[in-house]
């Protein structure tokens, strides 16, 4: 990208042309953990029954709050689901809150540290730039309330996952839903593998088999601005961030 933008070539990207089901498969990471699933998938398979009770009951999701760092494509819809179960939204990014944002609050990286302790959920739908790698690390883990619960649907090295293992077995984190990891395929003796109230998937939450014809469609629609002289859809800016 940075070569061809140095020649002055425009560039454009299909962003958001899979947004939908990515933000689906972080809340059903998020339903999951709230409602209690890891617990009965492993019961599931040991043919136990496990009801959660007294005080394993899991809490109403109505107004508890999200922090969501990257309110793009993504993080919009995301939000939009939250809010819709009740939760409160606060949106991380460095541009100010604009009206169609679906956010109770937004705010820039640097207060990150102070909006984290509020956080019953820390959402991540961030591209990974210089600015975001490791952003999740041992310090910000400090900062997240005991039993937070981190939902990654961005990139693996966005979270030091290290941390991320000693958060949970600490249980300093209550939890985690990850489609996304440092290392892919995920390694054999890795114990994000076998840790309690942690879900994963491959990298899978983009997958969809209609991308192709909505990537398409984004190509065609730039390609008719282009040849009209209008104003081209999601530029690409090689120095953006969240």
């Amino acid at each position: 990208v940075i070569p061809l933008a140095a020649k002055g070539i425009t560039i454009t990207s299909s962003t958001g042309a899979n947004a939908e089901p990515v933000a689906q498969t972080g809340f059903t990471g998020l339903l999951m953990l709230a409602r209690g699933f890891p617990q009965y998938i492993r019961g599931q398979h040991k043919h136990e029954w496990r009801p959660l009770r007294c005080a394993a009951l899991p809490d109403d999701l109505r107004g508890q709050t999200a922090v969501i760092i990257g309110i793009g494509a993504i993080g919009k819809i995301f939000a939009g689901y939250a809010r819709a179960f009740g939760l409160r939204v606060i949106g991380v990014r460095r541009t100010p809150m604009a009206p169609d944002d679906p956010v109770d609050e937004m705010h820039p990286p640097s207060r990150l540290p102070e909006v984290l302790p509020r956080a019953d959920w820390v959402v991540l739908a961030c591209p990974l730039t210089d600015e975001t790698r490791n952003l999740i690390n041992a310090q910000a883990f400090r900062h997240m309330r005991k039993g937070a619960r981190l939902i990654n649907i961005a990139r693996g090295d966005i979270v030091d996952e290290a941390a991320l293992v000693e958060a949970i077995r600490s249980g300093k984190l209550g939890g985690a839903a990850l489609d996304a990891h440092r290392q892919e395929p995920l390694p054999a003796d890795s114990p994000l593998w076998d840790l309690p109230n942690v879900i994963f998937s491959p990298h899978i939450s983009g997958n969809m088999e209609d991308y192709g014809n909505r990537a398409t469609g984004l190509f065609l629609d730039n390609l008719v601005r282009f040849m009209q002289g209008k104003r081209l859809l999601h530029l690409v800016d090689k120095k953006r961030g969240y």
